[in-house]
């Protein structure tokens, strides 16, 4: 009698040619439809290298689950490399890449190390694309990545394998031949006459995963049977050959796309998961094992079969396997996941509970539709009954410039509070606080107005809130306060000394939230006002009062201060070191959020210092929708997006978009946002030779500036009006203001000056490389990989890699792309 062994392996040989090359560039990209083998033809590569594996199977299109998984994965290697990519977040901006590259070149990776990234079709992500290639073209020691994938990988595949980082594997190379196909049967037991191999690659075009299921079906029928289709082979070879029991447990389990062993003990009541999934293994290919995840995977053939079968279970039914998932995710303190599974099951009191339990900490983009969609669906008697879960979705909407429905929300909220009799009186004092909390925003930058709401709230809470976190940006990501809070010409002192009178309140109710923010607000404005030394007191006191209580955001602002100040002075050390020290504060924070702020802060010095270049990609093209920027600091942002403009000599655009900028300034209003347009306006039109306009625009900057005694925004951009400062300084009603500032012009630009030189001079004296290194800077600056590069040169890899890595010790730095931009200034 013959012996079957139907999930015997068989990988052909320009599959096993072609992998053994697989090392051989940082990036290798399988592509290939559904059922062609990709993902067990790499398992079997990795299996026989003996290499170390980081293997990462995606669930579904969530940006942030893929980065939350990958940062997990990283912890098997190095854990603190891991925790500090969860708090970063998937990049989305040259800052934030680069902090990424940085952690992750500080991983000893064990020799020979693959990170597989499977089903990455899934994904459809541009920052996660860039993330992979800035990867790659690091060429991290001992890493090599694989991504598998049904379409082919980003947008840049050709360009990465022109330069030699990237080998494409794709559908080509896993097609059967007829004779192959014959090979595969006789591997597995069966022989197969000519003919009936040339039929079935007539019906299967060599596909693996249909070969399998014929080879089923004539185990069981005795015959090569192919004039059906592909879902009637897979259920009449697979499905229907398991008992009741495995039915039920293959449909359960077809929710996931992976499932741990725990998991499925928890969400299979008869306590017999793993024998199930131990016979499944031994009978069929379709579900696999990842002893490095500890994970079960169903085959995406079995998977699309199974769920179009789940769809047709009764309500009830798949009503009681969303929820066991839902109760499964929330055990385990996955909040969103657990909200997904509760929405799908319509429990939405589990899922305003997992909602309250995650305080609305969630990075990706599509968070706030999610929160649409669950109190779009849900109950309002289940709304009622979950104040601080709305709670979470207003302040979500204020975020995000949903004034109207944040304003109808918290009179929804307020009236579910008065109307729950089950709550206890001091909880509902403490919730009606909390919504006077929350209801302050709608006064956002009225500080007076806010400040009463505050009074309030602490006259009716009897402990801070905690429906936010309170190591969240308290400026919502600006690096200025005065931005955020002057919006009436001639009332900055009194903003001040209201801010400063109601902050003690506000410390009250939020735990020390955004502790010593009044005295950033004070050092700026003796900043504006040329009053420095003051401003250098008051940033130092709130330097102290911020550490005092891990108050980031504060912090920030009083060291954009000292920047501006350093600036002025001339201080290039100071100028680096106020930098560094403000990344150090972000990584030990580890806020993602804060990179903005750092950005902000980097791009409006580099602006100051007229180097375009250097001003952050995402900033210097206009690009603010594309990060998760909060709107209520879009008008900082247009201030250095505005500069960048006007360095590189945009002036006619920028002209087109000084409409806008102004809308955005006056929606709060932002005076010192919109201060800085009219500025801009004033130089753009000069510039082009628009002398009347660029008088009116400057007029109107006066007319805001003056009453404050605001010198400082004119000063750092006088070089692009001075002419026109100096006439009006003769003639205008503000003549004495302008002389001030016309004072100050020449003191900051000697020391903008005096920066622009030393900042030079230590990069050229930097650069003390011997010619080979300096020669090979300059192609990995270019985006050669390593290998093109020996190829380029006539020398061995090796030697490549031993210059990059003195190169890198000459110059402090870790990473290609860190390399780059010093060489390409």
């Amino acid at each position: 009698m013959p012996h079957y062994n139907p999930t015997a392996l068989y990988l052909r040989k320009p599959i096993r040619t072609i992998l053994n090359r697989l090392l051989e560039t940082p990036l290798t990209v399988v592509e290939a439809p559904m059922g062609y083998g990709k993902t067990t033809a790499v398992r079997e590569f990795a299996k026989e290298s003996g290499a170390f594996v980081l293997w990462k199977t995606l669930d579904n299109d969530s940006v942030q689950t893929f980065w939350s998984g990958f940062s997990r994965l990283i912890g098997t290697v190095d854990q603190n490399c891991s925790q500090q990519l969860a708090k970063l977040g998937l990049p989305d901006t040259d800052f934030f890449l680069d902090e990424a590259i940085n952690l992750l070149g500080k991983v000893s990776f064990p020799q020979l190390t693959l990170l597989v990234i499977d089903d990455y079709h899934l994904l459809l992500s541009p920052e996660a694309d860039h993330f992979i290639e800035t990867l790659i073209k690091a060429e991290l020691p001992n890493l090599h990545v694989v991504v598998i994938s049904r379409v082919v990988f980003g947008s840049k595949i050709t360009e990465l394998r022109l330069k030699g980082y990237c080998t494409l594997i794709d559908k080509r190379h896993f097609e059967l031949t007829p004779a192959e196909i014959v090979e595969y049967y006789k591997t597995c037991g069966v022989r197969l006459t000519a003919k009936q191999a040339a039929d079935l690659f007539s019906y299967t075009e060599g596909w693996i995963s249909a070969l399998y299921l014929c080879l089923l079906s004539f185990l069981q029928e005795g015959r090569i049977e192919h004039q059906v289709s592909l879902h009637d082979l897979l259920e009449k070879a697979v499905y229907q050959q398991c008992s009741v029991e495995v039915k039920n447990f293959l449909l359960t389990f077809s929710i996931f796309d992976n499932f741990s062993l725990e998991q499925a003990d928890a969400l299979w009541p008869q306590g017999d998961a793993q024998a199930i999934l131990k016979k499944l293994m031994a009978q069929n290919a379709f579900i696999a094992y990842n002893s490095l995840t500890q994970t079960f995977q169903l085959h995406n053939i079995l998977t699309v079969f199974l769920r179009g079968l789940f769809e047709r279970k009764s309500s009830d039914e798949k009503k009681s396997i969303w929820q066991a998932a839902g109760r499964w995710f929330f055990a385990n303190k996955d909040y969103l996941h657990a909200m997904e599974y509760f929405y799908k099951a319509a429990d939405y009191d589990n899922l305003m509970t997992a909602l309250e339990a995650n305080k609305g900490l969630a990075e990706n983009s599509s968070y706030l539709e999610s929160l649409r969609r669950y109190f779009q669906d849900s109950p309002p008697a289940i709304i009622a009954i979950h104040p601080r879960a709305s709670l979470i979705f207003a302040l979500e909407l204020f975020a995000n410039n949903e004034y109207e429905l944040f304003a109808a929300q918290c009179q929804t909220i307020h009236e579910n509070i008065a109307l729950n009799s089950q709550l206890a009186e001091q909880e509902k004092n403490q919730l009606s606080g909390e919504l006077e909390f929350l209801c302050s925003f709608s006064q956002f930058n009225r500080i007076q107005a806010m400040s009463a709401y505050h009074q309030n709230a602490c006259r009716l809470m009897h402990s801070p809130t905690d429906f936010f976190d309170r190591n969240g940006s308290w400026s919502f990501e600006s690096p200025s306060v005065v931005y955020m809070f002057h919006r009436e010409r001639g009332a900055l002192d009194q903003e001040v000394h209201d801010l400063t009178a109601g902050m003690p309140a506000y410390y009250a109710i939020s735990g020390y939230h955004g502790f010593g923010g009044e005295y950033a607000m004070q050092a700026e404005q003796h900043y504006f006002c040329g009053e420095f030394e003051n401003a250098e007191i008051a940033a130092h006191t709130s330097l102290y009062a911020a550490k005092s209580k891990n108050q980031l955001s504060p912090l920030l602002a009083a060291l954009f201060v000292q920047l501006r100040l350093a600036l002025l002075r001339g201080d290039a050390s100071a100028v680096t070191g106020v930098i560094e020290r403000m990344r150090d504060e972000i990584r030990q924070g580890g806020v993602p959020a804060y990179l903005h702020t750092f950005d902000l802060c980097e791009g409006f010095l580099y602006g100051s210092l007229s180097d375009g270049k250097k001003i952050p990609d995402w900033i210097a093209s206009g690009s603010e929708r594309e990060t998760r920027l909060p709107f209520p600091t879009q008008g900082f942002y247009n201030i250095i997006y505005g500069k960048a403009l006007l360095i590189h000599g945009e002036y006619a655009k920028f002209l087109g978009l000084a409409t806008q900028f102004q809308s955005v300034a006056a929606i709060f209003p932002n005076l010192l946002a919109q201060l800085y347009t009219y500025i801009y306006e004033a130089a753009a039109c000069c510039r082009l030779g628009r002398i009347e306009s660029a008088q009116n625009a400057l007029h109107q900057a006066l007319d805001l500036a003056a009453p404050d005694r605001l010198l400082m925004p004119f000063v750092e951009n006088a070089s692009f009006i001075l002419p026109l400062l100096t006439d009006l300084s003769r003639t205008d009603p503000h003549a004495a203001f302008l002389r001030d500032i016309l004072s100050l012009h020449a003191k900051y630009t000697k020391g903008v000056a005096t920066v622009q030189l030393a900042l030079s001079s230590s990069v050229k004296s930097s650069l003390k490389l011997t010619a080979r290194e300096q020669e090979i800077a300059e192609l990995v600056a270019s985006g050669l990989s390593n290998q093109r590069i020996a190829a380029t040169l006539f020398i061995t890899e090796a030697t490549v890699k031993k210059a990059l890595q003195n190169t890198y010790t000459k110059l402090n730095i870790n990473s290609r792309t860190a390399l780059a931009k010093i060489i390409l200034g």
